[in-house]
C-alpha cells in the first residue's frame, strides 16, 4: 500500500515556502488523539521529539496495550524475546 506525504507550501516571489507550520505547534487536542493511539515503543519515541509533544504526552492516555516484552510466561521462567 502506498503512504502519501503531503506538506505545506506557499508560493513566494522569491520562490517556494515550505513549512508553513511547525509540528511543534500541532494543537493539544490532536496531539493527545495521536499519543492515545500509539503502542508503548512509539509513544516514548514521539515524547522525545519536541518540549511541546513531551508535555501533550503527560496530558494523554497511554494505549492499554501491554508491551510484549513485559509479559511473564505461566512457568515464570523468563526468556530472551529472540530465543526460539
Amino acid at each position: 500500500m502506498a503512504s502519501h506525504v503531503v506538506s505545506a507550501m506557499a508560493v513566494t516571489p522569491s520562490g517556494p515556502k515550505r513549512n508553513l507550520h511547525c509540528w511543534s505547534e500541532l494543537p493539544l487536542d490532536l496531539m493527545r488523539l495521536v499519543f492515545e493511539r500509539l503502542g508503548f515503543a512509539d509513544f516514548e519515541r514521539a515524547k522525545s521529539i519536541c518540549p511541546s509533544w513531551r508535555s501533550a504526552s503527560r496530558q494523554s492516555k497511554p494505549n492499554n496495550q501491554i508491551p510484549w516484552m513485559f509479559l511473564i510466561p505461566k512457568d515464570k521462567k523468563l526468556r530472551s524475546p529472540v530465543q526460539s
